[in-house]
């Protein structure tokens, strides 16, 4: 009988000579997945790494060889550049993105409930989802013209404006006026905004938006002030034009390209996941908004009582894609230093839980608020209407996650399958206008943000989408 003593050195023994007949492969080795495969092609698989080496899996050996050989302890870079901004950034186009949103509800009249303002918050869904692989597109063309073509690049994502327009006059002939200007102002606007971020000109952006935006936020919280919903309204048209003056400046449309389109079918393809998941994240925030118009916690309700029962909701979605972007900087950064794909999904759980924990921290504060300084309806009310809007803020951060890990089709999936269950249960209740209108979407939207956060640190965990 060997003792422990004599094992371990017969384990060191077979290691040494091991690493002294593959050292050459090993050192070539571009990660420990492929050390792992020359052992497996060697006979040498999890059972023998354990009983002949004292390793815990053929993984685990294929590292401590690595290790051993002073191979570099990386894995292959990602294929391009990483195209998220810094966190501060982040932080302010979603601080812009949130102030669009309170702008676009100020003009169109608080709470969807009227069949202009459906119109208006269906058509930017569809608009948003376009958007999303505009801004894939924009990406692409501008690492592959690299500093020559410059903003330029960008010009045939201009053509997206003759859809703007066309909507525009389809709402005005078949609806009104006021709509159809609101749905064209409102679509411009989103599109020049994804230009000018995907060019990085975001505080260009800030300075247009934002003031824009405290219009609405004075005219939610001080319906005294200004002319109502029109101030708005005419606040968000001069957005818009100024952010076209802009963006074509920038974008030069009228100089001549030449050559292709800087994009083929299988980018098209790619760009329609994007688009796919984006489609998704807007029907989930609109059949929640629908509903909450339609309510009895909210229905009639002022411009003060809607902002601060969505607290819940702006809040943590404000911070949510720098929240998402340090995560996915520091895991694209793990790439390159961790060599145990223990150890990436060991930091993969710290990120989700440093994630989560700021997301509940700041919801939590903000749902306080919300319920503290509401004033409609009994404190109860407003706890589970604010703690519906903190749902649906959950919602799309999973969302958010899962984008980063490259899961559109997941995202599509949960958050779109949420927002089918809400406007189905709209339909078949009469609009929601029972008291227990809101516990009854939290009975929904819980579990959906369950399995959204599980998938969602599955993926995250998951080294290969980080590669």
């Amino acid at each position: 009988m060997v003792d422990r003593n004599g094992q371990e050195h017969a384990e060191e023994d077979n290691f040494d000579l091991l690493l002294y007949r593959r050292r050459e492969a090993v050192s070539a080795s571009a990660d420990f997945y492929e050390v792992a495969v020359l052992l497996e092609t060697s006979g040498i698989g999890d059972s023998v790494a354990r009983r002949s080496y004292g390793a815990s899996d053929v993984f685990d050996l294929s590292a401590r060889l690595r290790r051993a050989a002073r191979a570099p302890t990386r894995l292959p870079s990602p294929g391009r550049p990483d195209w998220y901004p810094s966190s501060s950034v982040s932080l302010l186009r979603g601080f812009i993105f949130t102030m669009s949103g309170l702008v676009t509800m100020t003009a169109v009249g608080i709470g969807g409930g009227s069949g202009a303002a459906r119109v208006v918050l269906g058509v930017n869904v569809g608009w948003m989802a376009l958007m999303q692989a505009v801004a894939f597109l924009g990406y692409l063309a501008i690492e592959r013209a690299g500093g020559a073509a410059g903003p330029r690049a960008l010009a045939p994502l201009l053509r997206c404006l003759g859809g703007a327009v066309v909507v525009a006059v389809v709402v005005v002939v078949l609806g009104d006026a006021r709509t159809g200007i609101l749905v064209g102002a409102s679509l411009v606007n989103l599109l020049c905004m994804v230009l000018l971020l995907v060019l990085q000109r975001v505080e260009l952006v800030a300075r247009i938006v934002l003031p824009v935006a405290l219009v609405a936020i004075l005219q939610m919280l001080l319906p005294s002030w200004g002319s109502g919903p029109e101030l708005a309204l005419a606040a968000w048209v001069l957005g818009a034009v100024a952010l076209l003056v802009v963006t074509l400046r920038l974008l030069e449309p009228s100089r001549r390209r030449s050559g292709a389109l800087p994009w083929n079918l299988n980018d098209i393809r790619l760009g329609s996941r994007h688009a796919l998941a984006g489609f998704a994240v807007g029907a989930v925030g609109v059949a929640h908004l629908v509903a909450m118009g339609d309510a009895g916690g909210l229905r009639g309700g002022s411009g003060r009582d809607w902002l601060l029962a969505a607290l819940p909701f702006f809040v943590p979605v404000t911070i949510a894609e720098a929240l998402v972007v340090d995560v996915r900087r520091r895991l694209r950064g793990s790439t390159a230093q961790l060599s145990v794909r223990t150890e990436f999904v060991r930091a993969g759980h710290v990120a989700c839980a440093r994630v989560l924990g700021i997301h509940l921290a700041a919801g939590a504060v903000a749902w306080a608020l919300a319920v503290g300084l509401g004033t409609r309806g009994s404190p109860e009310g407003r706890a589970l209407v604010s703690a519906a809007f903190f749902l649906v803020a959950s919602l799309l951060v999973a969302g958010l996650l899962l984008v980063a890990g490259d899961a559109h089709e997941q995202v599509a999936l949960v958050l779109g399958g949420t927002a089918v269950v809400l406007l189905a249960l709209q339909l078949l209740t009469s609009g929601w206008r029972s008291p227990g209108h809101a516990f009854a979407e939290i009975v929904v939207l819980l579990p959906a943000v369950v399995v959204a956060v599980v998938i969602a640190v599955r993926t995250t965990t998951d080294i290969e989408t980080y590669r």
